[in-house]
């Protein structure tokens, strides 16, 4: 592809400048790449919280300070949702599960069993590809990491039998979760970040009465709660400040999971950076984001060693065994919970599964990018995301659709 800027040596010795009818088409080309200048964000407000090993942060357009409560508040959410989600605390809901659900149905929040449920489809839908039921898969492979040494089969294979989303049952009637078999246990370590972007995407979206604007509805999850639990609706404002529905706001959970809505800096959405999954200090592109999500997931930063081999941190529920055909999948969604879930089935699941995928789902867009060719550039096969919204650096990468 052409450079869309004219370099300035061939300016000045008239090479730009050619008058033949194929060079007055390339020119015409630059001319309009140079029409689509890469998005940039202006000033913003911010916000930040540490939770779930990472950084949660709201941004917002200056000019609103009365949305300022609304934003802590939100933020507020986070802690609340990594007691319930994690498994490295005893106190926590799904520890509690893991613990008696094989023993008992284990009667469960409102919000965490229209998680499971949202779960249960996802698996469905990506052929197993993402799972929440693999804990033990998630256990093994990080004591082999703490060992320095990696799994053995009978280890795997042990791993495998006790893992899988057809082991739980989940009871609508009496909203109880069981296991048919010890050893089974739920981890949301794939779609906990996601999760609680759009529960803090809700508050921020909601009045002080608690109605949510019509805005905020078509960002819900197709399967999620209508309401609060109790724990969470509690994090509140101690102070009886106003607040208003955010109409423009971007989340972001680390550098992986994003939530838009609404607009910034004169653009149509809010520019959101895509790493390079090869050199994590450069950006490979920027893709416009407006009242959707997205997640990425890759094992370029979470990996480890042993006798020469690489293993990432992302396990394929399938095998029990780290996935690798990508270098990283970024997926573009209505909420932030299947952004993050897609993202990482779709690392497992390669390209063409994937495509087949985004083919059979039109609310769904997907950037996949496979190990470099000969030529060590970077090809990202792109599907179901507007060239009007993606700008990928043309130094770097040669897309494929």
């Amino acid at each position: 592809m052409p450079s869309a800027t004219p370099n300035r040596r061939d300016v000045l010795t008239g090479h730009a400048l050619r008058v033949q009818a194929e060079a007055a088409q390339d020119a015409l080309a630059e001319a309009v790449l140079d029409e689509r200048a890469t998005p940039e964000a202006g000033p913003t407000v911010r916000l930040a919280v540490r939770a779930m090993a990472t950084e949660f942060v709201v941004l917002m357009n200056p000019g609103s300070p009365q949305h300022i409560w609304s934003a802590s508040e939100a933020l507020d959410l986070v802690g609340a949702i990594e007691q319930q989600l994690t498994v490295y605390r005893d106190s926590s809901e799904v520890s509690r599960i893991n613990a008696h659900a094989a023993d008992t149905p284990v009667p469960v929040t409102e919000s965490l069993f229209a998680l499971l449920t949202q779960c249960a489809e996802l698996t469905q839908l990506t052929g197993r590809a993402f799972d929440v039921a693999t804990q033990a898969q998630i256990a093994l492979w990080q004591r082999c990491r703490k060992a320095e040494n990696v799994p053995r089969d009978e280890e795997i294979l042990a791993a495998l039998e006790r893992s899988g989303m057809g082991h739980v049952q989940l009871d609508a009637e009496t909203r109880t979760v069981a296991f048919d078999r010890r050893g089974v246990g739920l981890n949301f370590g794939a779609i906990g970040k996601g999760y609680a972007l759009d529960r803090c995407g809700e508050r921020l979206g909601e009045k002080e009465t608690g109605v949510r604007t019509q805005e905020s509805e078509r960002l819900r999850p197709e399967v999620g709660s209508r309401t609060l639990d109790a724990n969470l609706e509690s994090v509140r404002s101690p102070f009886p400040v106003p607040r208003s529905p955010l109409a423009s706001f971007c989340l972001s959970g680390g550098h992986s999971s994003v939530l838009a809505r609404g607009s910034h800096n004169g653009l149509d959405g809010w520019p959101v950076g895509i790493g390079n999954p090869l050199f994590t200090s450069r950006r490979l592109g920027t893709l416009l984001l407006k009242n959707q999500a997205l997640g990425t997931s890759g094992s370029n930063v979470q990996f480890y060693r042993h006798e020469g081999a690489r293993y990432g941190h992302i396990l394929d529920p399938r095998t029990a065994r780290p996935a690798g055909g990508l270098l990283s999948a970024t997926v573009v969604a209505p909420t932030a919970a299947i952004a993050d879930a897609l993202s990482t089935a779709f690392f497992v699941l390669g390209v063409e599964k994937a495509r087949e995928v985004c083919d059979n789902q039109p609310l769904i867009g997907a950037l996949l990018i496979p190990p470099p060719g000969r030529g060590g550039r970077l090809e990202p096969v792109i599907r179901g995301i507007s060239d009007d919204c993606l700008f990928l650096d043309s130094e770097q990468v040669t897309a494929a659709r």
